[in-house]
């Protein structure tokens, strides 16, 4: 999805480039925050490891798709 808005950018209109940049912003925090949670010591998320399992599966997932959701929704400024 990101990179069918990111093609011909310019012709976009302003709800479809801030949904755009709120999937990239969410995107690159969701990069970090994998790495974050991959750091972890397996000590931390107890005996079975799903929920480390799920958070690192699912974050690259949800975060993007959140951060555009919720960017777009969001009015312009001007």
């Amino acid at each position: 999805t990101l990179l069918w808005l990111g093609h011909r950018y310019r012709n976009r209109s302003p709800r479809s480039k801030r949904f755009f940049w709120g999937g990239i912003i969410g995107y690159l925090a969701s990069i970090a925050a994998v790495t974050v949670l991959m750091l972890l010591p397996p000590v931390f998320w107890g005996s079975d490891g799903g929920l480390r399992w799920i958070a690192i599966q699912w974050t690259p997932l949800i975060l993007p798709a959140t951060a555009a959701a919720l960017s777009s929704l969001v009015g312009s400024r001007t």
